[in-house]
Protein backbone atom coordinates (compact mmCIF):
# COMPACT_ATOMS: atom_id res chain seq x y z
CA UNK A 1 0.00 0.00 0.00
CA UNK A 2 1.44 3.12 -0.95
CA UNK A 3 2.81 5.10 2.36
CA UNK A 4 2.84 9.21 2.59
CA UNK A 5 5.27 11.42 4.58
CA UNK A 6 3.36 14.56 5.70
CA UNK A 7 5.34 17.70 6.90
CA UNK A 8 3.18 20.34 7.88
CA UNK A 9 2.78 23.87 9.80
CA UNK A 10 -0.11 24.88 11.14
CA UNK A 11 -1.31 28.62 11.48
CA UNK A 12 -0.80 30.28 14.68
CA UNK A 13 -4.54 29.98 15.78
CA UNK A 14 -4.33 26.37 15.43
CA UNK A 15 -0.83 25.84 17.37
CA UNK A 16 -2.05 27.86 19.99
CA UNK A 17 -5.16 26.01 20.22
CA UNK A 18 -3.79 22.80 20.24
CA UNK A 19 -1.00 24.26 23.14
CA UNK A 20 -4.20 24.91 25.13
CA UNK A 21 -5.89 21.32 23.94
CA UNK A 22 -2.48 18.82 23.70
CA UNK A 23 -1.28 16.97 20.80
CA UNK A 24 -2.59 13.68 21.68
CA UNK A 25 -6.14 14.74 20.88
CA UNK A 26 -4.78 16.10 17.79
CA UNK A 27 -3.50 12.50 16.47
CA UNK A 28 -7.70 11.09 17.07
CA UNK A 29 -8.71 13.61 15.04
CA UNK A 30 -5.67 12.90 12.46
CA UNK A 31 -6.48 8.90 12.63
CA UNK A 32 -10.10 9.77 12.09
CA UNK A 33 -9.70 12.12 9.26
CA UNK A 34 -7.22 9.39 7.09
CA UNK A 35 -9.41 6.75 7.68
CA UNK A 36 -12.29 8.80 6.02
CA UNK A 37 -9.80 8.54 2.96
CA UNK A 38 -9.42 5.47 3.08
CA UNK A 39 -6.32 5.64 4.65
CA UNK A 40 -4.41 4.48 8.20
CA UNK A 41 -2.72 6.97 10.04
CA UNK A 42 0.54 5.05 10.62
CA UNK A 43 1.82 7.64 13.41
CA UNK A 44 2.52 11.18 13.54
CA UNK A 45 5.50 13.56 15.80
CA UNK A 46 5.48 16.80 17.09
CA UNK A 47 8.91 18.32 15.16
CA UNK A 48 11.03 20.71 16.90
CA UNK A 49 11.85 23.27 14.41
CA UNK A 50 10.52 26.47 13.50
CA UNK A 51 9.47 25.37 9.42
CA UNK A 52 7.06 22.54 11.16
CA UNK A 53 4.96 21.83 13.82
CA UNK A 54 3.94 18.20 13.05
CA UNK A 55 5.33 15.28 10.67
CA UNK A 56 2.48 12.18 9.97
CA UNK A 57 3.08 8.90 8.00
CA UNK A 58 0.02 7.33 6.68
CA UNK A 59 -0.82 4.85 3.75
CA UNK A 60 -3.06 4.75 1.72
CA UNK A 61 -4.25 3.12 -1.83
CA UNK A 62 -6.76 6.18 -3.42
CA UNK A 63 -4.66 9.07 -2.98
CA UNK A 64 -5.11 10.28 -6.27
CA UNK A 65 -4.20 13.56 -7.72
CA UNK A 66 -7.77 14.61 -7.57
CA UNK A 67 -7.75 13.44 -4.03
CA UNK A 68 -4.84 15.20 -3.01
CA UNK A 69 -5.83 18.16 -4.35
CA UNK A 70 -9.20 18.28 -2.72
CA UNK A 71 -7.32 17.50 0.45
CA UNK A 72 -5.08 20.40 0.19
CA UNK A 73 -7.95 22.88 -0.09
CA UNK A 74 -10.15 21.12 2.31
CA UNK A 75 -7.15 21.62 5.03
CA UNK A 76 -5.52 25.15 3.81
CA UNK A 77 -8.84 26.75 3.64
CA UNK A 78 -9.59 25.55 7.32
CA UNK A 79 -7.51 28.15 8.41
CA UNK A 80 -5.27 25.79 10.30
CA UNK A 81 -2.41 24.76 8.25
CA UNK A 82 -0.51 27.26 6.99
CA UNK A 83 1.93 25.01 4.10
CA UNK A 84 2.40 21.65 3.76
CA UNK A 85 5.09 19.41 1.78
CA UNK A 86 3.76 15.84 0.92
CA UNK A 87 6.20 13.09 0.16
CA UNK A 88 5.19 9.12 -1.19
CA UNK A 89 7.47 6.90 -0.45
CA UNK A 90 8.91 3.20 -1.39
CA UNK A 91 10.44 0.61 0.51
CA UNK A 92 13.87 -0.45 -0.81
CA UNK A 93 12.22 -3.45 -1.41
CA UNK A 94 9.56 -2.17 -3.57
CA UNK A 95 11.84 0.44 -5.52
CA UNK A 96 14.50 -2.76 -6.41
CA UNK A 97 11.64 -4.36 -7.63
CA UNK A 98 10.44 -1.36 -9.76
CA UNK A 99 14.32 -1.06 -10.72
CA UNK A 100 14.52 -4.04 -12.99
CA UNK A 101 11.65 -2.76 -14.84
CA UNK A 102 12.63 1.10 -15.76
CA UNK A 103 13.48 1.73 -19.61
CA UNK A 104 17.20 2.15 -20.27
CA UNK A 105 17.92 6.18 -21.07
CA UNK A 106 19.89 8.16 -22.88
CA UNK A 107 21.58 11.64 -21.38
CA UNK A 108 21.84 14.29 -23.80
CA UNK A 109 25.07 14.12 -25.81
CA UNK A 110 28.24 16.48 -24.80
Amino acid sequence: MPMYLTFAKYSPAAAASIYREGLVGRRKILEAYVSGLGGRLVDCYAVADEEWDIVSIMEADNLTPSRMVNHTLLTFGSGAIERSRTYQMATFEEADQDRRSMPGYQPPSS
